[in-house]
């Protein structure tokens, strides 16, 4: 489906006994809708939906940004001085880090809290196996609270940097 007048184009036979119509995505991680017939008034508008989403994003492919912002000025400048890590961090740092993370990759938060522990930073860090992104907060949480009650309780902070 290139435009709207496509969708005006789609014929479907359904058979009598049908009771869904299966909707492939081919272009989007080859995903398989199911919609019940009685929702078949509501179909085009979906495929409309699914074209305008298609379209909006297809736009943000390599050629989003003119230029790369970590070597053009301000932005490079404004990156290197709100990267963490320029400074000792004057206190204790937890980090929980899943490991099916696709957006903070582990090896980058490993190559941070390694950064911090030259530093002379108590860190102390967990992994969340097989946690993501969208998780890593919650499933991180308990662990959080408690090594934050520690703090406020006067009990020192552990460490599992290799001296």
């Amino acid at each position: 489906i290139e435009s709207e007048e496509d969708i005006l184009n789609i014929q479907v036979e359904i058979p009598a006994d049908a009771k869904n119509i299966q909707v492939e995505i081919l272009e989007q991680n080859n995903e398989t809708l199911e919609i019940p017939l009685e929702k078949m008034d509501i179909i085009q508008s979906v495929i409309k939906e699914l074209l305008k989403l298609s379209q909006d994003t297809s736009q943000l492919g390599a050629n989003f940004l003119s230029k790369n912002p970590t070597k053009t000025e301000p932005w490079a400048g404004i990156m290197r001085r709100n990267s963490p890590g320029k400074a000792a961090a004057g206190a204790p740092v937890f980090i929980a880090q899943g490991t099916a993370d696709h957006i903070v990759r582990p090896p980058i938060t490993r190559k941070f809290a390694n950064h911090l522990c030259l530093q002379g930073t108590r860190v102390h860090m967990i992994w969340l196996e097989g946690v993501s992104h969208d998780y890593a907060g919650y499933d991180g949480a308990p662990a959080a609270v408690r090594w934050m009650s520690d703090r406020f309780a006067g009990r020192p902070a552990p460490s599992n940097c290799k001296r």
